[in-house]
């Protein structure tokens, strides 16, 4: 299903579930993984998540307008993976997305 199935479209910088989406293809550490930031970050509003991650997240980078692109390279760099991990992670990313692309078409 298409992820616009699940999330509201986006009004005033905010959006919601429409349904919740499927868990059976996710691990048991990934479901702990979505409490454990949940418990963390559930009750912040969207002003003060954009705080937290222009303060905690090296790969955002300030701009005077717009937006840009970040890249996989750089979120995988600022968590501290080597540059071969970063180049294995790349190479990873970029067969996902063709493989989206493709079956997209069909």
């Amino acid at each position: 299903m298409p992820l616009e199935d699940f999330i509201t479209d986006r009004q005033d910088h905010e959006v919601a579930l429409n349904t919740m989406p499927p868990s059976e293809h996710l691990s048991e550490s990934e479901l702990r993984l979505i409490d454990d930031i949940y418990r963390e970050h559930g009750s912040k509003d969207q002003w003060q998540l954009r705080d937290w991650r222009h303060e905690h997240c090296g790969e955002w980078t300030p701009l005077q307008e717009g937006r840009a692109r970040i890249e996989a390279e750089d979120i995988a760099r600022n968590v501290g993976k080597s540059e071969e991990e970063v180049r294995r992670f790349a190479e990873q990313a970029a067969e996902t997305n063709l493989m989206a692309k493709v079956l997209s078409w069909q």
